[in-house]
Parts: structure tokens; C-alpha cells; sequence
């Protein structure tokens, strides 16, 4: 099967300390399609407009969402997910800050880390007019639209995720991973023990898992943006050490060598 056509759209602006992204799926009529989803250390909430989704862990059935649905999927750092679209389907998906669920929603990333399930199993009502069969056809553009409109419902309620932490996740991001834990606990003034236990529970991720997902979502842009250099070259660009921690990385994130990756 081949994978859905995905398009950004903008982020509102009310709602960039929250969201990273926004992203809408649309199928047409002729067949089925697949994807294999990259982990990428962020969580994210999706809003099924149309037909149905179903998601595998390794092969394994995880869940499935049929319109009309809301679901949160937890931070994920080293698992690859394949999702299936039926045909005719119709997705918008928004992609949150590191402390982003947390701070709209209230929900803790330790609570959803590597799992996906329904908003309102997590007591989160506030997508009730989502989770309804709508009237009129949705379109991706109106989706996309109507979905930001609700997140920004939140927004008055939302919470603010502790100092240290966002302090935190500032440095690694724009370190892009490439920075000691220990540095940055220094840097934050706490415990690099706290901070482990502080930053697990709201962005879900250990710090190590989070630098390690911010350098392998790294080392994949630097592959797809440099098609020419050497191996040694690309890898001290993305911030690994040396070309064998390069090639494992990639392996991991694309499930191929970075030679094939590129090919």
C-alpha cells in the first residue's frame, strides 16, 4: 500500500507555545494506504474527520480509531509505528511542544508515553463536538481549522510546566541532543536526579531518550538536505561522535543504512 498524502498547514499563533505542528491526512476513493511513522520525542493529538485508522508496534494491533474520533499519543523514542488508512480517510494531527500536553491539556507525558488512546479516556470532554458525526462532510482545510479553534478552548485553563524543565528542553532543542544531561541539570540549577524524574513525567521521555530522539530526528534531516559528503562529515554535523554511532542511529530511525536511506 502506498502512504497518504500529508500536508503542513500553519500553526495558529496562539497556540505555538503548545503545538509544534499541524498536519492533515486525506485519502481518496481508490484504495487503501500505509505509512511507517518515525518516533520523534513529541506527543500529539489527532482528530479522525473520517473513516478509520488502525496502528501496529511491531507487528502487534495497538489501537484503532474510527470517525469520529480524538485520541493522544504518547512520546515515543525508539518505537516505529505503522498506521493504516482506509480509503477515504481524513486526519488532522497536531504535533505538541515537549511540554505542550501537558500545559494545554493536563495531561503528564508519563501518563501516555508510548501508548494512544481516546481523549475522553483520559477525561478530556473538551473534544466532545469532535467526537460526533458532523453534519457536512469535513474537508482537510475547514478540519484543520476547526480542530485549532477547539485546542485554542484550552488555552485560558492551560497550566505551566515547571522552570527547570522547560528550561531544560530550550537547551537540548537547541543543542539539537547534542549536549550533555549533566550540563544541562548545572545549567537549570537542580539535580540532574530531579531533573530526570521532573522531565520524565511531563514530557514523558527520560532526558537520555529525548536528546537521543532530537539527534536521530537531526541526523534524518541532515540525510535528506546532504545527498553528497562523507559518512564522517554528516555524522559530526548531526552531533555523533563518529561515523558508527551515525550509521546505528539511522539504522534505527530509518530501518535501512544512511546509504540506502538516501538512494
Amino acid at each position: 500500500m502506498e502512504p497518504p498524502p500529508f500536508q503542513d498547514v500553519q500553526v495558529f499563533p496562539e497556540l505555538r507555545r503548545y503545538i509544534r505542528r499541524v498536519i492533515v491526512t486525506e485519502t481518496g476513493p481508490m484504495s487503501p494506504h500505509a505509512a511507517m511513522i518515525a518516533p520523534t520525542g513529541y506527543a500529539y493529538v489527532g482528530w479522525v474527520f473520517r473513516g478509520t485508522m488502525a496502528t501496529f508496534v511491531d507487528d502487534h494491533p495497538h489501537a484503532t480509531f474510527t470517525q469520529p474520533s480524538v485520541f493522544i499519543g504518547g512520546a515515543l523514542n525508539t518505537e516505529w509505528v505503522r498506521v493504516e488508512y482506509s480509503e477515504r480517510y481524513g486526519q488532522i494531527l497536531a504535533e505538541f511542544t515537549a511540554t505542550g500536553l501537558f500545559e494545554l491539556l493536563h495531561v503528564r507525558g508519563s501518563q501516555v508515553a508510548g501508548i494512544a488512546c481516546h481523549a475522553e479516556d483520559l477525561g478530556l470532554d473538551g473534544f466532545a463536538g469532535h467526537t460526533k458525526a458532523a453534519k457536512e462532510p469535513q474537508v482537510g482545510a475547514y478540519a484543520a481549522k476547526a480542530f485549532q479553534q477547539t485546542l485554542c478552548a484550552f488555552i485560558p485553563k492551560a497550566a505551566r510546566a515547571s522552570d527547570y524543565v522547560r528550561r531544560a528542553v530550550d537547551l537540548f532543542e537547541a543543542a539539537n541532543g547534542d549536549v550533555r544531561i549533566k550540563d544541562v541539570a548545572e545549567a537549570v540549577g537542580i539535580r540532574q536526579d530531579r531533573l530526570r524524574r521532573q522531565f520524565r513525567d511531563v514530557v514523558g521521555l527520560k532526558p537520555k531518550s529525548f536528546v537521543g530522539a532530537l539527534m536521530l530526528n537531526q541526523a534524518m534531516e541532515i540525510l535528506v538536505g546532504q545527498k553528497s559528503g562523507s559518512l564522517t562529515d554528516l555524522a559530526h554535523a548531526a552531533g555523533f561522535y563518529d561515523q558508527a554511532h551515525f550509521i546505528r542511529a539511522v539504522r534505527k530511525m530509518a530501518k535501512e543504512s544512511p546509504g540506502a536511506y538516501v538512494a
